[in-house]
């Protein structure tokens, strides 16, 4: 039995450094792709990145001790922004879609399949269908030390203070003082 414990570590050892060579190779091909326009702190780490940026004035910037788990998207337009701050976190299947800013605080946690978005689709004119109609731009801003649980789905002008708990399922149009706590049997 101690022979298997032994094989057993030694095969999660070597796990463990090939998951560190992929998060270098991940920092590596974002500075080389995206040098000019994605700004990478220390202790990045990443898994299955998808990064779609508009070639006019897209930037994203990612603090120290940024962790993604696997899947994050993110999409920026021309002229947008995503500003993650140092100690972020969030699980797999994050979808960050900015036309004009998203700005994420320090030490946030984030659940799985959580989808952000910083605009809407312009609806009014009945003349035009709505997928031809104009975007309606705006921001989001989510302060420092909050926890946004899965499947949470927060929308176009948006602002959540610090020290923030939004629970699963919940969709925020609305912004939230510092220190809310938000579920969906108080909305």
């Amino acid at each position: 039995m101690p022979q298997i414990m032994n094989v057993n570590k030694k095969i999660r050892s070597i796990y463990y450094r090939l998951n560190e060579i992929k998060f270098f190779y991940s920092r590596f091909k974002l500075s080389l792709l995206y040098k000019d326009c994605v700004t990478v702190g220390k202790n990045f780490k990443a898994k299955n990145l998808d990064i779609q940026l508009h070639p006019e004035n897209a930037k994203i910037t990612f603090g120290d001790d940024v962790q993604l788990r696997e899947h994050a998207v993110f999409r920026l337009g021309k002229n947008s922004s995503v500003e993650i701050k140092d100690g972020f976190f969030t699980n797999k299947g994050l979808s960050i879609n900015a036309l004009g800013r998203v700005a994420i605080g320090s030490n946030t946690i984030i659940g799985e399949d959580v989808k952000i978005y910083d605009h809407n689709h312009g609806y009014k004119n009945k003349a035009l269908l709505i997928k031809n109609q104009p975007y309606s731009i705006g921001s989001v801003e989510i302060g420092d030390n909050c926890w946004i649980g899965s499947n949470v789905v927060i929308l176009k002008n948006v602002n959540i203070g610090d020290n923030c708990i939004i629970g699963a399922n919940c969709v925020v149009y609305k912004s939230l003082k510092a220190n809310s706590l938000v579920n969906l049997s108080t909305i």
